[in-house]
């Protein structure tokens, strides 16, 4: 009997369907020959050795953006989002024709009020490009930020290698240089800060929480991607699906999936943003706690699941599905050239984000730092992702009450912040 094969929240038996459903979950490996990243002392035109864990957060990021678009093939993807991740400077020409009205009037304004974080870093041999049109869909989310910097002469795409590097030393001057290996953390916290900034600039409609030490918290999620709409709930108990037993609270039976609102401490909200969630846990000083390893199958039973990043030891990998006792990656530690800007859009440059080969790990050799991911477009996979979170079938751990059948010590906690959680049993 053929095994079945877990991707995602999709199970295949026939091999046909599951090659070709591999063959659209994007892949960002490794590049060589890009231009030049100068920082002190050291020069990098590849990120072998180094960025295998950007690369793994690059390609979450990017299944998240499919589930959020609901794209179903790599094409679509590349078409629409794979200038976000390209590895050199865009030049600014490439994504509007500028009439010279419009370059003057914005050569104008001060170079201070343009600068965002993500559209400086240091290029070293700067080439004379030709001009290309590229079509509206390729340029997806770029549009307004080379219109706002249209005196810039190049536009660093916000979730490349380069950025990651200029981002985080803007947060941190001490913090990770270019050369340097990176956590799943570290990516995930970058990610949230470009995308934060991307938002306050009106870049981009979806918006990035990034959660660490096992929580997630729900008013952060309803605060930056909900609307509170001012209608009391006189008798709402607060968290939804506040009970771990099958007593279901007057709130609960509010929050059915169709209904158009979520209620939340007696407050109703309504959907806004589409967004994706990262949530980074530890369960092991050098190695992954046993207890952990069929709470982590379960992550990919959920609907809204993007898979997770981690590793074995230092090497960084995507994880996207599960098979017996094993858990299948993807594996960014292979070379490829940098696609040639223009190049870029085209069909041969779409294959080389293709997956070459796909690996299984068993369980037990994950490391114990990993992070996991979700994306949600609308407010019924918000409610199904919230009752599969609280449901004590999987990681919920509200408070000291702990029903026998759970871990004493669960996957990750989704828990109210200002920690007055009443049950009722």
């Amino acid at each position: 009997m053929a095994k079945t094969i877990q991707i995602f929240d999709e199970k295949f038996v026939e091999h046909e369907k599951l090659i070709n459903r591999l063959k659209n979950i994007p892949w960002l490996s490794y590049r060589k020959d890009f231009d030049q990243i100068k920082q002190n002392d050291k020069i990098y035109t590849s990120d072998a050795g180094w960025g295998c864990m950007l690369r793994a957060s690059q390609m979450i990021l990017a299944q998240g953006l499919c589930k959020l678009y609901s794209i179903n093939t790599l094409n679509d993807f590349c078409d629409q989002f794979i200038a976000y991740f390209y590895d050199n400077k865009i030049p600014t020409k490439f994504m509007c024709k500028i009439n010279d009205e419009s370059k003057n009037k914005n050569l104008a304004k001060s170079q201070k009020e343009n600068e965002v974080i993500y559209d400086e870093f240091e290029i070293i041999d700067k080439a004379d490009f030709p001009f290309i049109n590229l079509s509206s869909e390729f340029i997806k989310g770029l549009e307004n930020m080379s219109q706002r910097n249209i005196d810039q002469e190049f536009i660093t795409p916000p979730y490349s290698i380069r950025n990651f590097i200029k981002v985080e030393n803007h947060i941190n001057k001490k913090g990770k240089k270019v050369g340097d290996w990176f956590s799943n953390y570290d990516t995930t916290r970058l990610i949230y800060s470009i995308n934060k900034d991307m938002n306050n600039h009106n870049d981009c409609d979806f918006k990035v929480l990034n959660f660490n030490d096992s929580i997630i918290y729900i008013e952060e999620i309803l605060e930056k991607c909900f609307e509170k709409i001012e209608e009391e709930i006189n008798d709402g108990n607060g968290f939804e699906i506040l009970s771990l037993s099958d007593i279901k609270s007057p709130e609960c039976l509010n929050n059915d999936i169709e209904n158009k609102k979520y209620i939340f401490e007696g407050k109703n909200y309504i959907f806004k943003h589409k967004f994706i969630i990262f949530v980074s846990a530890r369960h092991g000083l050098y190695s992954l706690d046993s207890g952990m390893y069929n709470e982590i199958f379960k992550i990919f039973d959920i609907e809204t699941n993007i898979g997770f990043i981690g590793g074995n030891n230092t090497k960084a990998f995507y994880f996207i599905g599960k098979c017996d006792k094993n858990i299948i990656y993807l594996d960014p530690h292979y070379v490829q050239e940098t696609i040639p800007l223009n190049n870029l859009g085209t069909i041969s440059a779409h294959e080389s984000y293709i997956p070459k080969d796909i690996y299984y790990m068993p369980i037990n050799e994950l490391s114990p730092s990993f992070t996991i991911g979700f994306a949600v477009n609308n407010m019924k996979n918000f409610k199904l992702l919230m009752k599969k979170l609280t449901s004590s079938d999987y990681f919920i751990n509200q408070e000291k009450n702990i029903p026998n059948n759970m871990i004493n010590n669960p996957l990750f906690v989704v828990k109210n912040k200002n920690l007055f959680l009443q049950k009722k049993y």
